[in-house]
Parts: structure tokens; C-alpha cells; sequence
């Protein structure tokens, strides 16, 4: 996935937790441990994690790509 179409995607994630000091170091971890996963695969975790999960932190990258790759 590419960097641009990972932030078209992750901003509204962003939004959703109400993030306000996300910088751009962060963001660039973040694409880095996703990266491999598909653009949809990615909309689709979100999705799941909007609708499903009751934490208010942001979730870690292992909570994200678990959503993601399940039923793979």
C-alpha cells in the first residue's frame, strides 16, 4: 500500500479517536508496521474496530493488523 492512500484511510481512523497530537513521526511508524496489508484490508479492520471495540486509547499496530488479517 502506499503512503498516500494509507493516510486517506488512517486520517479518519485518526478522527474517529479524536487524536489531536498524532504527529507525523507516529503516523510514519504506524504505515510502517501496515504497510503490507492491503488498502482494503485496512478499511475493513477500521471498519470492524469502529463498529466493534469499546477502548478509547488508539489502538497498537498488532491490534490493527490482528483485525485485519483475521479469517486469512
Amino acid at each position: 500500500m502506499e503512503l498516500r492512500e494509507f493516510n486517506k484511510v488512517f486520517s479518519g481512523f485518526i478522527v474517529y479517536y479524536g487524536i489531536k497530537g498524532m504527529t507525523s513521526e507516529k503516523i510514519g511508524i504506524y504505515y510502517l508496521g501496515l504497510r503490507d496489508l492491503s488498502i482494503e484490508q485496512l478499511r475493513v479492520a477500521f471498519s470492524k474496530m469502529i463498529k466493534n471495540r469499546i477502548e478509547r486509547e488508539f489502538p497498537m499496530i498488532a491490534e490493527i493488523r490482528k483485525v485485519a488479517l483475521e479469517g486469512n
